[in-house]
């Protein structure tokens, strides 16, 4: 007999995911198939879920794979963070072209998503097709805004201490959501480093702008 819990999600997935309710329905229950370990090596679409199911994350198990990566950003672009033995080039540019990616279509969530539905045979419209995506995306950031990314007292990580996610201003109907997803980086040394970014799909561009604020 099916499982009840696939069938669920397979009746869910059968409409576009719009709304912050129907965002947390199918992220409860993609939790629930990520507990059963198959596949083992969702680390990213584990770490989004339980960001929209919690305020706030600061398990290293869970963050310190994305934040390493933001760390690794700071360290090459923000004064006062690039050192000799961590220059410039252990972030190369590729790598931050795919952090901006992240940061503004979300791809890891995107794939990995679609390779535990793929996983468990059930409908994929939500990550195939761009316009639902980014319908998945805009309620997503509603649902996890102004919740911390942390990872606790980790060495590993020598400038980001927590990073934000929230809704910046209202944007035209040509971008791919109706507002600019800010990214603020709190800093070891108590400065922020606020990244808004939006994209225009039809354009193919990618637009960002990064500010420095001052230490509160």
């Amino acid at each position: 007999m099916p499982n009840k819990l696939v069938l669920k999600l397979k009746n869910h997935l059968s409409a576009p995911v719009e709304t912050e309710c129907d965002l947390v329905y199918l992220i409860s229950r993609v939790r629930k198939l990520l507990d059963r370990n198959e596949p083992t090596t969702l680390v990213n679409l584990r770490m989004y879920c339980n960001w929209a199911l919690h305020i706030d994350l600061e398990r290293p198990g869970t963050t310190l794979h994305f934040l390493e990566k933001i760390d690794g950003f700071i360290r090459r672009k923000i004064s006062g963070y690039q050192r000799p033995e961590t220059g410039p080039e252990t972030f190369s540019p590729l790598e931050e072209y795919r952090l901006f990616r992240e940061f503004v279509y979300f791809d890891a969530f995107r794939e990995q998503l679609r390779e535990l539905l793929k996983f468990y045979k059930l409908p994929t419209e939500v990550c195939d097709d761009d316009e639902r995506w980014f319908a998945f995306v805009g309620a997503y950031v509603g649902v996890i805004e102004d919740g911390t990314l942390s990872a606790g007292n980790s060495k590993r990580l020598q400038a980001v201490a927590t990073v934000t996610l929230s809704k910046g201003r209202v944007l035209p109907p040509k971008h791919h959501v109706p507002f600019k997803i800010r990214w603020d980086i709190v800093l070891k040394d108590g400065r922020t480093c606020r990244i808004e970014v939006d994209a225009t799909p039809k354009l193919k561009m990618i637009f960002h702008g990064i500010t420095i604020l001052p230490a509160r």
